[in-house]
């Protein structure tokens, strides 16, 4: 039996999902809400720094899950814009990175975090003949539109990846069941993404973001859904379910 692509844990108090399909020499993981410092509306395991919370507590959030997962340094975490901006890092300085929505590293040990709340978080692994690449994208509306997506896979094609071999992980998002849009945002999204990203006024933003990894040239085979939605999953921070002051979980990878 194959091994299943996301396994949920919890190491030292704090609770994730692992993603394990990824390539060898790569590591993933989503936080969820469990497992942290922060006081209501952000408890407790509460990574965003830009959302009210006490920064004291927010990087103690962050230490604590970097170190029930074995991160090796604290990661690089931007701010980030509902853009398609994709930042390349290599091993030198990383300079400006605000705001981006995706970050892609073929550079061991530098770790790469952005934060959400029921926008789509993607983690892409691929090989350059030999040594593994990693992306971690914010895929929301805007961005989706936009072709965040697309752009992290070509800037991992940049670096010699072939799309056809990569892997990626669809993390814990706002499902179709939640998230009903105005007419005019639905009719963009079918024209742009196809019927079935659309139910009547309700969006599939995973749907989208599978249909435009598949139009970046991934095998179908190759992506993986946790099928979780965050406004339904209280293991998880919502802005839609929970309103504009809540915490944003993270997505979070890195090379061995």
């Amino acid at each position: 039996m194959q091994d299943p692509p996301f396994r949920k844990r919890h190491t030292a108090g704090v609770e994730y999902w692992s993603f394990t399909a990824a390539h060898p020499g790569v590591r993933a993981a989503f936080s969820t809400r469990r497992g942290g410092t922060s006081e209501r509306p952000f408890d407790t395991l509460n990574l965003g720094r830009h959302v009210g919370d006490d920064p004291r507590r927010v990087d103690e959030n962050r230490r604590r899950w970097q170190e029930a997962l074995g991160c090796p340094v604290p990661a690089v975490s931007p701010r980030q814009r509902h853009g398609a901006r994709v930042v390349v890092l290599d091993g030198g300085d990383p300079g400006d990175l605000d705001p981006c929505d995706g970050l892609v590293t073929a550079t061991p040990r530098r770790p790469l975090l952005l934060c959400f709340a029921d926008c789509v978080p993607v983690v892409i692994s691929g090989d350059t003949g030999g040594t593994p690449v990693v992306a971690v994208v914010h895929a929301g509306r805007r961005g989706l539109m936009a072709g965040v997506i697309g752009a992290a896979v070509a800037a991992m094609t940049g670096l010699g990846a072939a799309p056809g071999g990569m892997a990626a992980a669809v993390g814990p998002a706002i499902g179709r069941c939640c998230y009903k849009v105005d007419g005019d945002t639905a009719a963009g999204f079918r024209r742009r993404f196809g019927a079935t990203c659309v139910e009547g006024r309700r969006l599939d933003l995973k749907a989208a973001a599978a249909a435009e990894l598949a139009a970046a040239g991934l095998d179908a085979g190759n992506v993986f859904d946790i099928d979780i939605c965050t406004s339904c999953d209280g293991d998880f921070f919502s802005y839609r379910r929970d309103g504009p002051v809540t915490g944003r979980q993270g997505a979070i990878a890195w090379l061995e």
